[in-house]
Formats: C-alpha cells, structure tokens, sequence
C-alpha cells in the first residue's frame, strides 16, 4: 500500500519558502552551489562545499556531504578564505 501522504510532506519540504532559508541540520548536508563563501553558513537552499564542511565539522557527528542533483560545472576555492576545515 502507497503512502501518499509521505510524497505530499516531501513536496512541501522541497519547494516550502519558509524551510528554504533554514539551515541544514544534517547529518547529510547538500551541497547548491559551486560559489565559494566564507559565511558559515549552511542554507537549505544556499550551500556551497565550505560552508558544509563547516557545518558538518561544527555538529561533531558523522556526516556526509553530496551535491545537489544536476549541480554541473567547476569548483574554485577561494585560498583567501584557508583551509576547508
């Protein structure tokens, strides 16, 4: 038996403005941008590969990382910015 109800939630999850600027909680952080920022700061919808580093790092528990589906092109990290710790 399908459960509908759990692909409405999920619906709602992925395309809610309220929950897009939330930060992610992990344990899997996503990955949105190719963009490197150094503002710690690990939005649902506005993440880039520091700032899950960071995130994931700061939460103290294994995590993963992934990017986000489609996500195509090249990463240049900022060495201004240091190390991805």
């Amino acid at each position: 038996m399908k459960r509908p109800g759990l692909v409405l939630i999920a619906s709602v999850l992925v395309f809610s403005p309220r929950l897009s600027a939330q930060n992610q909680t992990g344990p899997t952080y996503v990955v949105t941008t190719l963009t490197d920022r150094n503002n710690s700061t690990a939005k649902v919808d506005d993440c880039s590969l520091r700032e899950a580093i960071r995130a994931a790092t700061a939460a103290n528990v294994p995590a993963m990382i992934t990017f986000k589906e489609g996500l195509k092109g090249t990463l240049l990290l900022n060495a201004s910015f240091g190390q991805l710790t």
